[in-house]
């Protein structure tokens, strides 16, 4: 048995009509099954997807041409010979699971560091554009401990401050221009007094919100010991053990495992709420 990380996301989709810009999607924005190869940028995306009426599954394996060197070596008789795979063969080595649940609206992704090429995938399958907005844990105790503010560092969606037209007209002088596109604001202190909690609050309300990406705030606390918030450091995980097969998670393994942790959490969730 091995271990897997799956890092927990709420899954929006782009509303292509008036109202609000992000909505939930739902089981007819998928396929209900899908078994393909994707080109990639270096190589081949393979792509799964298994459905039921409150799930969908994805397990995507990808590859690229490169690395490949020209040899290979016996682990046994340490003898190298030519490699016998083509200049043009690939190897799907990596893997990617995600488990979205139609109930919860909650997406369960096997590593945070490909949360873009997920969002990427679905969008070719689908024609639709996704975001994969985090659910964050201990945003009060981080506030908590926050002593003083040393850096804060988003960027901006066109619709930043939307409900707030003084902190957006202040955003338009500040640039110098009433067309405010995406940037990025990198803002330092060296003022040990510096905490502004209401900008910190405003700040992460706007990410709840999708109006900023990518917000980052380090400080310290009131012992000096630096505290660092961002989407990796503090999105909400669950850890599951599946089999693995020369090297390679077994998929039908991850997916009925993951639905076990899943319901073992509901029930634990439900008798703290009695």
């Amino acid at each position: 048995m091995a271990t897997i990380t799956f890092s927990i996301w709420q899954l929006m989709k782009k509303n292509n009509t008036p109202g609000v810009r992000w909505i939930r999607p739902d089981k007819k924005d998928f396929p209900d099954k899908y078994d393909k190869n994707l080109d990639s940028l270096k190589g081949i995306n393979h792509v799964k997807i298994s459905s039921e009426f409150n799930y969908i599954f994805f397990t995507i394996e990808s590859g690229s041409l490169e690395p490949r060197d020209d040899y290979v070596i016996d682990k046994t008789s340490k003898q190298k010979r030519k490699n016998p795979k083509k200049e043009t063969e690939i190897e799907l080595l990596k893997q990617l699971f995600a488990y979205y649940d139609y109930k919860t609206n909650l997406l369960y992704l096997s590593d945070v560091r490909n949360r873009k090429h997920f969002e990427d995938i679905i969008h070719e399958i689908t024609g639709e554009n996704f975001l994969l907005k985090g659910i964050y844990e201990e945003k009060e105790k981080f506030l908590e401990l926050l002593s003083n503010v040393e850096e804060i560092k988003f960027t901006t969606k066109n619709n930043i401050f939307s409900g707030n037209s003084r902190k957006r007209n202040s955003l338009k002088e500040f640039i110098g221009t009433p067309e405010i596109p995406d940037l990025t604001l990198d803002i330092k202190a060296n003022s040990h007094s510096f905490n502004p909690v209401k900008l910190v609050n405003d700040l992460m309300k706007e990410e709840d919100d999708c109006a900023i990406s990518g917000l980052l705030i380090r400080g310290k606390d009131e012992s000096g010991f630096e505290l660092v918030y961002n989407q990796e450091t503090f999105i909400k995980k669950i850890t599951v053990d599946a089999e693995k097969i020369a090297g390679k998670f077994n998929a039908d393994d991850i997916k009925i495992n993951l639905q076990s942790r899943i319901k073992e959490i509901d029930n634990d969730r439900t008798k703290q709420e009695r």
